[in-house]
């Protein structure tokens, strides 16, 4: 066999690899990043982080929704699992749920 063949048939088999390696990375990444409205609606201001988490199904990824957030403050974001074009936001200081916000990114 022609060294161009075989090659071609190495740079094919790593390609096939890279995208199936990129393909499980964005389900991970998206499986991380959403939660549905009926976990949503459950997470109440004051909550303790680790509470949220288990409600939402995972930590979410960081949010830059929020201008400024106050100093000590994290925000972190979810798209809605159920469909649509909303996504959720919870902010914590200390530990606690300070504000949550759904809006359409």
């Amino acid at each position: 066999m022609k060294k161009w063949v075989i090659g071609l048939i190495i740079g094919g088999v790593v390609l096939l690899l890279c995208c199936v390696g990129v393909g499980l990375f964005g389900y991970k990444f998206f499986q991380k990043a959403t939660a549905t409205q009926s976990a949503y609606d459950q997470v109440q201001i004051g909550q303790d982080r680790s509470q949220v988490e288990d409600i939402m199904g995972s930590s979410g990824l960081p949010s830059d929704n929020t201008k400024n957030p106050p100093a000590g403050t994290e925000c972190r974001t979810w798209i809605n699992k159920d469909g649509g074009n909303d996504a959720f936001e919870i902010c914590y200081a200390n530990g606690k749920v300070t504000t949550k916000t759904m809006y359409n990114p």
